[in-house]
């Protein structure tokens, strides 16, 4: 874990889902892969890369037809809401939203995929009380890196954007938050070794649940 030079409280939490709070990687793929069948398009790694920061009005942009690339994002979101029961929490983030419930700090959720399956991973997951606000993709007119969604988060919560803390594990993350003025922290417990949070200016990096967990007990001066 690194710390940054300031040990200023964080009066509100923003999670990325996908990669941070949830182990989705292979829903993402098969997803992708069903929306993606009748066109016999091969899904790989740097193919969703290259549609991450999009909405689902241009999701395929470039890659189908118009008429095409909406059934592809019917087909995309029926798998996703399908396969959002299958998506399960990284261990040691019960523990960590507990925390964070008991000692009254609010926690939302910014995510790039839809809001509905979004839900659903939630809702299936039993954290319904643990988050305030949900934006996801379809939310906004630009998505990740684009700050807009985290904005609206910071406006919800009523208080200054540095202090907000966004933890996410793509790049996207740390640059929507040092765009939006929050503090941003990097997740690199999804096994992820093909990003530098410093070289985009992460304020922390967690390479463990248990390194977040004792980052929150420091701040909130949390004995055992």
């Amino acid at each position: 874990m690194s710390l940054p030079s300031s040990s200023k409280v964080p009066k509100a939490i923003v999670f990325d889902l996908d990669g941070t709070l949830v182990d989705s990687g292979d829903q993402v793929m098969a997803a992708f892969r069903y929306a993606l069948a009748p066109f016999e398009i091969e899904v790989t790694v740097d193919l969703l890369e290259s549609v991450r920061s999009r909405n689902q009005n241009n999701l395929f942009e470039g890659i189908l037809k118009n008429e095409d690339g909406l059934i592809a994002v019917r087909r995309l979101s029926e798998h996703s809401n399908k396969s959002a029961a299958e998506v399960s929490l990284y261990p040691g983030l019960s523990s960590i939203l507990k925390l964070l419930k008991d000692r009254g700090v609010p926690v939302a959720i910014w995510t790039g995929r839809d809001a509905s399956s979004a839900a659903q991973i939630i809702s299936s997951l039993d954290l319904n009380t643990h988050f305030g606000r949900l934006v996801a993709g379809c939310d906004v007119a630009k998505n990740k890196p684009h700050p807009e969604g985290l904005l609206k988060l910071v406006d919800h919560f009523k208080c200054g954007p540095d202090d907000v803390l966004m933890i996410g594990d793509h790049e996207h993350d740390i640059v929507g938050a040092k765009q939006a003025g929050c503090r941003s922290a990097l997740a690199f417990w999804n096994g992820r070794k093909d990003f530098s949070g410093e070289k985009h200016g992460a304020d922390l990096v967690f390479s463990s649940t248990d390194d977040l967990l004792e980052y929150f007990r420091n701040v909130f001066l949390i004995k055992e």
